[in-house]
């Protein structure tokens, strides 16, 4: 059958020798463009240099469709770049991504509080960091964080199946900015700080990296992709490709255009070495997998600086994912989830400073996790749902230490099931203006005209929803 046939190693050919090209004075070697039809893919397919765009001619009927067959779990495709010194160390660190210091020099913050959202910190000394630096601001967390959090310890389960309490060396945040300017011992960031600085919760400081070896300016753009499966009596075989396309070390790359059906996890992953990620009119359909972690995301934003945008997620869990100790900033903008189960929000260990702006589901989530897991606690802190509806439930909480915002949004406001503070909700069922927060600071940073390349015509009129459900929803 034409199924059984692979075009794997065809198309990383051709993937290969455009990789061999040159680049243009824009950072493009080109595009390998699939003409409508469909291929077979039973490898995986990976674009490892800078300038690679691979390009279909559509992402509905008619148009590119790759089949993803086989019974490999695997992410059919890969934007990643090559850097065996950073594959070591990150195994030398738990097998989790750590960017890694250019040398022992670091520079204290000397802060003893800083709140979420300023751009400003001080340090001692500053010789040695100029304007245009590339720094890691690290927060190492202690015991002390832990037990003001209460995560120290949880309630005993109904099903006294065992829980952890937190381990502060498991909460070491890394946060990715560039020096804007300095001001004697004050030095300012390209981005505001998403997780407040407490000078007794543990270690603050910048230090410089030997920054991974990403690839930029590469994308994925307007195909369909199907991962064939053989089915089971349960209706959720999981021996098939489980994510379309995987973004690694890269930077400043987009995926854009895209459908996938059947994947066990999602349309589009991006993991906690990517930056400066955009994702757009995409569609995640009809999964096939069992329910649980891990599976039915949809959309996976575990990067920083990361735009998801007019996509649409059927069958989910969490939908539009951001997974635990996520560092963000992060966005998700004018997204749309289908089905009784999908539940938008952080999932568990404190992910920080996602906006979900003119998101709709069926419910709305930010919460002290308790003993859920094995202890996932708190889900997260300086999130906030933006003009954001829940067809069902929305319930918001914050910890002790910062807040949680649900703002001009709707839905059944219920409790939380653990301790925590009531988040911040205002204007309950009452839209506000502007319709898009994103959108607006958007406006205000780079003027109308740069944020017009940025958001769709239907954004601006705010048909937006009737675009996402009746074209990707029923593609």
């Amino acid at each position: 059958s034409a199924l059984e046939q692979d075009d794997t190693e065809r198309i990383q050919q051709a993937i290969d020798q455009l990789s061999a090209q040159p680049p243009d004075s824009d950072g493009i070697r080109g595009a390998v463009l699939l003409k409508a039809g469909p291929y077979q893919v039973k490898g995986r397919l990976r674009i490892s240099k800078s300038g690679v765009i691979l390009r279909g001619e559509g992402q509905f009927e008619g148009g590119t469709v790759i089949h993803a067959t086989g019974a490999t779990r695997r992410s059919l495709i890969t934007l990643h770049g090559v850097d065996p010194d950073q594959e070591a160390y990150n195994q030398s660190a738990g097998g989790r991504f750590r960017y890694r210091p250019k040398s022992d020099s670091q520079w204290e913050i000397v802060d003893e509080y800083i709140p979420s959202g300023p751009t400003v910190v001080q340090v001692a000394p500053v010789s040695g960091l100029k304007v245009g630096d590339i720094v890691i601001l690290e927060q190492r967390m202690n015991q002390a964080w832990v037990n003001q959090l209460g995560m120290d310890s949880f309630p005993p389960r109904p099903d006294e199946r065992p829980t952890k309490p937190w381990d502060p060396s498991d909460f070491v945040f890394q946060f990715e900015r560039r020096i804007t300017h300095i001001e004697g011992g004050r030095i300012h960031l390209d981005a505001a700080l998403v997780n407040p600085i407490f000078a007794r919760f543990g270690k603050n400081y910048l230090f410089k990296p030997a920054l991974p070896q990403r690839i930029e300016h590469s994308g994925i753009e307007h195909l369909r992709f199907i991962s064939e499966y053989q089915p089971s009596e349960s209706g959720n075989h999981e021996d098939h490709a489980w994510d379309a396309v995987e973004l690694g070390l890269a930077q400043d790359c987009w995926v854009r255009g895209v459908s996938s059906f059947h994947f066990v996890q999602s349309t589009v992953k991006v993991l906690p070495e990517a930056i400066r990620i955009t994702v757009e009119d995409c569609a995640y359909l009809a999964p096939v997998a069992r329910d649980g972690y891990g599976r039915k995301h949809g959309f996976i934003s575990a990067g920083q600086q990361i735009l998801v945008q007019r996509a649409f997620a059927e069958e989910c869990n969490f939908p539009f994912f951001v997974p635990g100790r996520t560092c963000g900033p992060n966005v998700f903008l004018d997204c749309y989830a289908a089905g009784e189960k999908s539940i938008v929000g952080p999932w568990r260990y404190w992910a920080m400073g996602t906006l979900w702006d003119n998101v709709h589901a069926n419910a709305l989530m930010i919460r002290n996790r308790g003993y859920e897991g094995e202890g996932w606690g708190w889900s997260g802190i300086n999130h906030l749902f933006w003009n954001s509806t829940a067809f069902d439930w929305i319930s918001v909480q914050s910890p002790i230490n910062g807040w949680n915002w649900a703002i001009g949004s709707q839905g059944r406001r219920i409790g939380g099931s653990f301790q925590g503070l009531t988040g911040h909700m205002s204007h309950h069922g009452k839209p506000r203006s502007p319709r898009s927060l994103y959108i607006e600071q958007l406006q205000n940073r780079k003027g109308k005209e740069t944020a017009k390349g940025v958001i769709s015509r239907n954004q601006e009129s705010g048909t937006v929803y009737f675009h996402i459900r009746d074209t990707l929803g029923e593609n």
